[in-house]
């Protein structure tokens, strides 16, 4: 079986090497389906925003600044994922930022009220 272009009475099918070129580079479905689909998977923008959404509320409490910055790029990330693949994720790392951004300014408003009342 493994012999037989070696062994066959010449009735084998040969193409030249030029026809089998062609003959793969226009019927190669995956070629042609990789030519005509949009590829955004070097746009990672969804899942970024997810981990910087995650990484955004422990790090409220240990770094404010750090998690408020964070949570900003989570959010502009996430808006910009929306349009790209991956949009589950870019929904909850825009979620997870606007979140922790609102919290943010909860524990600002809370640190001025807390400084008036001590003055």
């Amino acid at each position: 079986m493994l012999l037989f272009p070696f062994f066959s009475n010449g009735s084998f099918p040969v193409q030249n090497y030029e026809s089998q070129k062609l003959s793969v580079k226009t019927n190669n479905q995956m070629i042609n389906q990789l030519k005509t689909e949009k590829n955004d998977y070097g746009f990672p923008f969804g899942s970024i925003s997810l981990v910087l959404g995650l990484l955004s509320i422990p790090l409220l409490f240990v770094a404010p600044i750090v998690g408020v910055v964070f949570s900003f790029l989570g959010i502009v990330l996430g808006s910009i994922g929306l349009e790209k693949r991956g949009r589950g994720m870019a929904i909850a790392g825009l979620l997870l930022g606007s979140l922790t951004l609102l919290i943010g300014i909860i524990y600002v408003i809370l640190f001025v009220i807390s400084l008036l009342n001590a003055l």
